[in-house]
């Protein structure tokens, strides 16, 4: 047993087998006994992760934005502070009635030693509606698409590359089905100015006055699309 280290609080020794498999040690102490003794991070929570139950999306900083599991480890992390360098990490979630709740492997590297670390985080939640599906509920847009073809297909397939491009950052309202045509309203004029640009086409535009607001004349965009 020279040069084998031995932990001094469980008594056990480095490489040996328990459980089935080898011993490794962190320091002078045993991964076991490291890993019952270490705070690695923060398990509090001080503030509510804002998450929109109609839309999905979440607000991690300023604006409510696509939910991805990237996007939420990477502010489960500036919460939960970790002690030692993330090598690598494994996570599942899902979203929960109160809580985000989310299962996390992690691989630290202490002293350069790889340490195995698993663990279940309850976020808790504020669940309201975003601001954005607070407008579509009022029936609020800021612009509307006309799309116009003499074939449906057509009609149909650019009617999901719009919805498609403009839900990335926006919503949508109501879909109205016409006789010549598809008109899609938009709650973010901006939104969908990029979506009709994007499809590289000449379009037709024009605004509607729809009100006033702080002495501010507000307007409506109408975007023709002919395809």
């Amino acid at each position: 047993m020279n040069n084998v280290k031995q932990c001094p609080k469980c008594g056990k020794f480095e490489n040996q087998v328990y459980d089935g498999k080898p011993l490794g040690f962190v320091g002078f102490f045993c991964q076991d006994c490291f890993l019952k003794d270490t705070k690695f991070y923060s398990t509090e929570f001080v503030d509510k992760l804002r998450h929109c139950p109609k839309c999905s999306r979440t607000r991690f900083s300023g604006e409510f934005e696509t939910t991805t599991s990237g996007k939420i480890a990477r502010w489960l992390f500036t919460k939960i502070k970790p002690k030692f360098p993330i090598k690598s990490y494994n996570m599942t979630y899902k979203f929960a009635k109160s809580y985000l709740v989310v299962n996390i492997s992690f691989i630290f590297l202490v002293n350069s030693t790889p340490v195995s670390k698993s663990d279940v985080f309850y976020v808790p939640l504020d669940s309201n509606a975003c601001t954005m599906c607070n407008r579509v509920s009022g029936g609020y847009h800021e612009a509307l698409i006309q799309i116009r073809s003499s074939k449906p297909t057509k009609i149909e397939s650019t009617a999901k590359k719009l919805i498609r491009f403009i839900e990335q950052d926006s919503a949508i309202g109501q879909i109205i089905h016409l006789k010549e045509g598809l008109d899609i309203e938009v709650v973010d004029k901006r939104s969908a100015i990029a979506a009709t640009h994007s499809l590289g086409i000449s379009l037709s535009t024009s605004r509607t006055l729809v009100g006033q607001k702080a002495g501010k004349r507000l307007f409506r965009q109408t975007i023709l699309v002919r395809v």
